[in-house]
């Protein structure tokens, strides 16, 4: 299994998706993610899809549509988008997908309150690290209520 660490400092995509497809490949699969707008949450998610074998092309971001839902191989994978979304997460069955889907990734997880969520991963993504406008710190916690 893959050593978790509690930050990481990434200089590209490429990086951010090579983690996202660890954190995947390590069995985490209720992941919540939060940042600011254009942090890299999106492009995480399509590293960790990918790992299941969903197409990158094919991750897009739900930010209108709230859900967008990945079918494979009879799997059920989730990518949830709380951005714009206003009303209660209940309203669109939000605890039922995540009971049904085999993987879950929620961007703005923070709307819903993180340590409430059904997440076994908590990542927080800040852009531009000192020296490096490109480049992105992740920090990483396993949600404990979950253990």
């Amino acid at each position: 299994m893959t050593t978790l660490k509690d930050e990481y400092i990434l200089n590209s995509e490429a990086e951010m998706k090579e983690l996202a497809r660890n954190m995947a490949k390590a069995g985490f699969r209720r992941v919540a993610l939060s940042g600011p707008l254009g942090a890299g949450k999106t492009v995480f998610a399509k590293g960790f899809f990918s790992f299941f074998g969903i197409s990158e092309e094919d991750i897009i971001s739900p930010s209108f549509t709230i859900v967008n839902e990945y079918k494979l191989a009879e799997k059920i994978y989730a990518h949830i988008d709380l951005y714009r979304y206003q009303r209660f997460i209940d309203d669109f069955g939000f605890w039922e997908l995540a009971e049904r889907a085999d993987a879950m990734l929620v961007e703005w997880a923070e709307k819903i309150g993180i340590s409430n969520g059904p997440f076994d991963l908590i990542i927080e993504i800040n852009s531009g690290k000192l020296g490096h406008p490109e480049g992105r710190t992740v920090k990483v916690k396993k949600n404990l209520t979950k253990q």
